[in-house]
């Protein structure tokens, strides 16, 4: 059995909305940097592919000049337009890092992420990433 090559395709493209990545039956998404306030703000918005995906999720909220912030925010996870995991987080300073639990994404999904700050109109930032397996 001939051994798949991982060449030019496992290069890093970047970060933003629409940034998932595939790699052999390993994938990838990454908001980059997002800036936030009081409306719903997508940072990720992809399709994934033929097969199901194992996905790992992660994120931390801060203000706008990367340090602990205080307010209290929204994130919405949506497949297909159906939400599917609601989490608010408290804004207290010494709270971990959030990670949510293992999700499994049903094959050709719009998998959408949003977030909110529900405590005031001031600017929020956060970093979101999804990694994953992709089963055929």
């Amino acid at each position: 059995m001939a051994k798949t090559r991982i060449g030019s395709n496992a290069i890093f493209t970047g970060v933003g909305p629409s940034s998932f990545t595939t790699i052999g039956n390993r994938c990838y998404a990454y908001s980059g940097y997002k800036i936030f306030s009081n409306s719903e703000t997508t940072v990720l918005d992809f399709y994934t592919p033929k097969g199901y995906i194992l996905s790992t999720w992660q994120y931390s909220i801060m203000d706008d000049g990367e340090t602990i912030n205080e307010d209290d925010s929204r994130i919405r996870i949506y497949f297909n337009g159906t939400k599917v995991f609601v989490q608010v987080d408290s804004g207290d300073p010494d709270r971990v890092q959030n990670a949510w639990p293992d999700l499994i994404i049903p094959p050709l999904t719009r998998v959408k992420v949003t977030v909110e700050n529900v405590t005031d109109a001031s600017n929020l930032a956060t970093y979101v990433y999804m990694v994953g397996r992709v089963y055929s």
